[in-house]
């Protein structure tokens, strides 16, 4: 922003740096979180189906 400000000529070269600078950090975060989030999501899914079996079980359905 400040290169149009100040008479500067805004380049191809900066546009591209600045956007690959501003990108990565939220595709490290990215990279980071979401497996953790799937793991933990998936893990929960299991738990449930498990309390749902010990129910049937005691209830005498299965």
């Amino acid at each position: 922003m400040l290169f149009g400000i100040l008479g500067n000529a805004f380049t191809w070269q900066i546009f591209v740096t600045q956007a690959f600078l501003n990108a990565v950090p939220g595709i490290i975060m990215q990279l980071m979180f979401i497996p953790t989030i799937v793991i933990s999501v998936r893990k929960r899914e299991g738990d449930v189906q498990e309390r749902k079996g010990e129910k049937l079980k005691k209830s005498g359905s299965v």
